[in-house]
């Protein structure tokens, strides 16, 4: 189906939505200019955006804490060995090698949000 008759749609299907999306993205263009070319609501494609984004967010928060990470050469870390994470409140968390990455998730999680 072609974007001016989808844009001319009063209510869109998902595979429209994403469709139209998806040419926004390709377009290079702002959400306002690519809206005004297709005479469309700035609003609308961003609120599309938003629904389509929310549907690939990840299922486990837990899993989505892990962030940023830098990480520190000072030797060779032998395979056996844990590792240290220091947390940005200044926590130091040991963590034996094997362990699991949701428990050091949901761990790393409880510590942030614990009160002081």
């Amino acid at each position: 189906m072609s974007l001016e008759h989808i844009t001319r749609k009063r209510k869109w299907s998902e595979a429209e939505g994403r469709q139209v999306v998806d040419r926004w993205r390709r377009s290079g263009l702002s959400p306002a200019d690519f809206a005004r070319r297709h005479g469309l609501a700035e609003v609308r494609l961003l609120r599309w955006r938003a629904r389509l984004e929310e549907q690939v967010a990840p299922a486990d928060p837990v899993m989505a804490a892990f962030l940023p990470v830098k990480i520190k050469e000072s030797a060779e870390q032998d395979a056996g060995e844990g590792v240290e994470l220091v947390l940005a409140s200044g926590v130091v968390i040991r963590v034996p090698a094997g362990a699991s990455p949701t428990w050091v998730a949901r761990l790393v999680l409880a510590l942030e949000h614990a009160p002081c």
